[in-house]
Formats: structure tokens, C-alpha cells, sequence
């Protein structure tokens, strides 16, 4: 697991790579515009919305696994990602289901799931092998140089000890020695150390040559796998979706020194709007972002607690991302209470033993330090989950309830006779999930409202019917060790497994 880092606005990644560093080891994702055709079934292609484009498995996951666990309804998909991990052989894919009804999404657990997808990539494996052999190969050139430089320094230091007119007793080229044979030739390392450079730089000039080849062979690969695979019904196809689907592409977060810089640096554009305070948002790309970050900062207001104003200083640099992703990481909390606060930032006991020096610098003003065994262990191996991606709240803002296509209609019969009042009254309840407080009449008085079985009936329609997305974040850990046990009647080199999510809600 990733070391604790403090719950720091500007303890970013690039803290330990020096104030010049520009990006963090976040990758931020962000919207694309719609998918082609062409990549709707390509699961290489990571997106938002649409349906799952699975891997070329001989089975896939049940519907089970986006299925909410409090209203027993098909979840539709918020993110694919397309996430490999580094030196694997194993094709590996993340998917988040979320549930659009606001009276399941403010429960504890079951309505955002992930699970995290497997299957043995043979050519990459081949691949995988060939540069693993490169490098031992390389390596066992550059022992066997230093091996022979060795040699050479202690046969020099030995001959240096028996010859009293050697260049040792004195500068190079000087003294008797120096006069009558020279100073002594100096070792030859120096041309093979450049053939080791060479060497790597040679492998470096493949990899980069064989990049996106080798990304186009996969595609047609994956592609051809895909309509030669045989198996059952996918239960996803008529399966409700946002769409359309996009794109979703990463761009590396801005280091806090960028930020700061950033910040410093507002553009005319940018300060004419912000003065105005109408929302207009600048042309240029600088002055978009620089107007996204103080956005966000006016959404800060006296009161909020201290988490909330880290997020929205760290966010603020990139008011467009979607996801935030760090395999190993440090999640950014949203808010400082919750129940997922308190079980990944768990308040010190009075009792505790004494933490070490680097656990109290990685504690907020509150003494909560991050504590990410707390994640329940991966069910599959037993061993630590880690923190690997976060959906972002405007995420929330792309995937609307009139987006979502292939669900049934909910009839929600609501009374003609009702006034403005009372049909406003029924959309925001709708909309939170939850009955509002009764309201006092004219004269003062807080009467209980008669209510007929219609109204009544209507009424949990619509706390029943679909009210978009209301979590501000939620936070996707996977097993550490990415394991790939297999399961009954699967085939072998392809596995899924579901992972552990929290979410935080803004109260």
C-alpha cells in the first residue's frame, strides 16, 4: 500500500519530485465527445455512459453485480476504464454501475458497484517475455563491463605498487615516471559504459517505434476475438444506458506549484466574468481554466468544513474532470463527515498507541490520518485493497435522467388538483430522495395534510421513480495484488471480481 500523505490542499504528488515538477501522478479523466460506432464494442476504449464493452471472456459477469441492492433494479454504467496494469499479461478492465434513484443512492452500500475484469493476454505475455529478456540480457552485459573494469582497476592499483616511476605518486604526466612512459592509459569503461547507454536507448527507440503498433494490433486483435467469441447472451444489451456514450481520456493533474501559478496568472477574459458574476465563460482555453478554478472557489462559503475546502482548491484547477485516477494512491475527500470519511480518516483514540513520526505528518488538523486498511480485504485472495479511481461530481453533471435510454416508463399519476406549491413541493422530494418537513399554514400553525390514496400512491411513484444522481464522490478500491483465482465453470486466464466502493454525499 501506498504510504499515508497529509490531507493537504497542495500535498499533491509532485510534492517529493521538487517545486519545478508541472504534474502530479494523477491522471484526470475527461469527457470526449461522443464514441464512434466503431469503438462501441471495443473494450480498449474507456467511456462514460453507454453499455459495457466487454473483454473477449468466454463468460461474463451475472447482472447480478449491477444489480442495486435496495430496489433490485438494473444499474445503468457510469465509467469503463481500460487499466492495465504495468508488467502484466492480463487485459484487465474496471466497470461502475450507479443506480438512479435517489432513495437508494443515500443508503450505506449497494447502489455504485465495481467490478474489476481479467483475461490472459497471450501476445502480450510473448511480448512481455521478449523485453524481459532484453533486459536481463542488458544487464548481464553491463555486469560482465563492470566485472572487467574491476579487474582492470585492481591489476592498475597492483602494478602501481610495484613500479616507483608510475603516474601514482604524483599528477598525471609528471615526475620521472610521467617523463619517461606517460601517464598510465585510463581504464577503457568508458566506450562500453556508452554501449550499455546505447543499448538502453536502442530498447527505448523500439519501444516508442512498436507503441502504437503494437496498439493497432491489439485493437484488431481484440476485435477479432471479440466476433470469434462464443458464449451466452449479453444481459447488458437491453439493458437501460446513458447515452450517448464518450469518450473518456486522461490528462495528468497540474502540480500545486502549477497551480499557484496558474492562479496568479488570471487572464482579462477570466477576471471580466468573474467581476460580472453571470456565468460567461471565457473563450480561450487558458482563461476556461483559470474561470472553472475561481468557480469552484465561489462555491465556498463561511461554514464549510475543512475537507470540502481542500477539494474544491485541489479540483479548482480542472473543473472538467470526471475521474480522478492514481492506482495506489490517496483519495480527495469531499466532505469531512460520512461514514466513509470517518472509516478511511477514523478519528485518533484517546488510547492509541503512539504513531510513528510519519503517520502524525500524515494527519489532518483534526488528527485523522488516511487509513485505507480499513477497506474491507479483497474476497478472492484475502489480501489489501488499494485506492485505484474516483468519480468526481461532475461526472453527475453529464449523466442527466433524460439521458438514459431503454428504461421503462414509471407512471407518476400526480393529483390536477394540486397547486404549484404542492407539485414544486413533490419535485425536490423527488429529486432528494426523501419527504420534506411539513410547512406551517398561514396562521402559524403546522397541520398535518389530508391526503386521499391517489395522492398517497403518487407520491412514492415519484420517491420511487428515477432522479438522477446525487453522490459528490465515490471512491473505487481494488485488490493489491489484482488477483485472477479462478472461479466454477470459467475458463482459464479470465476471471472478475467485485470491488469495494464508498461514496460521499454533500449534506
Amino acid at each position: 500500500m501506498a504510504p499515508a500523505r497529509p490531507l493537504d490542499a497542495d500535498s499533491d504528488s509532485d510534492s517529493d519530485a521538487g517545486s519545478e515538477a508541472s504534474v502530479t501522478d494523477v491522471q484526470l479523466g475527461l469527457s470526449d465527445g461522443p464514441i464512434d460506432s466503431d469503438d462501441a464494442s471495443n473494450p480498449l476504449v474507456s467511456r462514460i455512459g453507454g453499455r459495457p464493452a466487454w473483454l473477449p471472456t468466454k463468460t461474463l459477469p451475472p447482472a447480478s453485480v449491477a444489480t442495486c441492492k435496495h430496489c433490485n433494479n438494473t444499474m445503468e454504467l457510469l465509467v469503463q476504464i481500460f487499466a492495465p496494469l504495468d508488467g502484466s499479461a492480463y487485459d484487465r478492465v474496471l466497470f461502475v454501475w450507479g443506480c438512479a434513484r435517489g432513495v437508494c443512492q443515500r443508503q450505506a452500500h449497494g447502489s455504485i458497484r465495481a467490478v474489476r475484469l481479467l483475461q490472459h493476454n497471450a501476445r502480450w505475455a510473448a511480448k512481455l517475455e521478449k523485453q524481459k529478456a532484453r533486459k536481463e540480457a542488458a544487464a548481464a552485459r553491463r555486469r560482465t563491463q563492470e566485472a572487467a573494469a574491476k579487474a582492470r582497476e585492481e591489476e592498475e592499483a597492483a602494478r602501481k605498487k610495484v613500479n616507483p616511476f608510475s603516474a601514482g605518486a604524483g599528477a598525471a604526466g609528471t615526475g620521472l615516471g610521467g617523463m619517461l612512459f606517460g601517464a598510465p592509459a585510463p581504464a577503457a569503461a568508458a566506450p562500453q559504459e556508452t554501449t550499455v547507454v546505447a543499448d538502453a536507448e536502442q530498447d527505448d527507440s523500439e519501444s516508442e517505434s512498436d507503441e502504437e503498433e503494437s496498439r493497432l494490433a491489439e485493437e484488431l486483435a481484440v476485435k477479432a476475438s471479440l466476433e470469434a467469441t462464443q458464449r451466452t447472451a449479453d444481459w447488458a444489451a437491453a439493458a437501460a444506458h446513458y447515452a450517448p456514450a464518450q469518450y473518456l481520456n486522461t490528462v495528468p493533474e497540474p502540480s500545486s506549484s502549477a497551480r499557484r501559478a496558474a492562479s496568479a496568472k488570471l487572464t482579462p477574459a477570466a477576471k471580466a466574468a468573474l467581476k460580472a458574476g453571470d456565468g460567461t465563460v471565457p473563450n480561450d482555453d487558458a482563461g476556461l481554466k483559470e474561470w472553472e478554478g475561481e468557480s469552484y472557489q465561489r462555491m465556498m462559503v463561511s461554514g464549510v468544513d475543512e475537507a470540502f475546502e481542500r477539494f474544491v482548491a485541489r479540483v479548482g484547477s480542472e473543473g472538467r474532470q470526471v475521474v480522478r485516477y492514481e492506482l495506489g494512491g490517496v483519495p480527495l475527500p469531499f466532505c469531512g463527515s460520512g461514514i466513509v470519511y470517518d472509516k478511511l480518516w477514523p478519528q485518533a483514540s484517546r488510547n492509541a498507541t503512539p504513531v510513528s513520526r510519519q503517520a502524525m505528518a500524515a494527519s489532518d488538523k483534526n488528527g485523522r490520518t488516511y487509513t485505507p486498511s480499513a477497506v474491507p480485504p479483497c474476497e478472492a485472495c484475502g489480501g489489501p485493497r488499494t485506492f485505484e479511481v474516483q468519480l468526481m461530481p461532475n461526472l453527475v453533471n453529464l449523466l442527466r435522467p433524460t439521458s438514459i435510454a431503454g428504461a421503462a416508463d414509471e407512471a407518476v399519476v400526480l393529483d390536477s388538483n394540486a397547486s404549484a406549491e404542492e407539485r414544486r413541493r413533490r419535485e425536490i422530494e423527488s429529486a432528494l430522495g426523501r419527504k420534506l418537513p411539513s410547512q406551517p399554514d398561514a396562521d402559524g400553525i403546522t397541520r398535518a395534510k389530508p391526503q386521499n390514496e391517489q395522492q398517497r400512491l403518487a407520491e412514492e411513484a415519484a420517491l420511487r421513480a428515477r432522479t438522477g444522481l446525487a453522490w459528490s464522490t465515490a471512491l473505487v478500491y481494488t485488490c493489491e495484488q489484482d488477483c485472477c483465482l479462478p472461479r466454477e465453470a470459467a475458463a482459464e486466464g479470465e476471471a472478475w471480481r467485485e470491488e469495494w466502493v464508498g461514496a460521499q454525499w454533500e449534506e
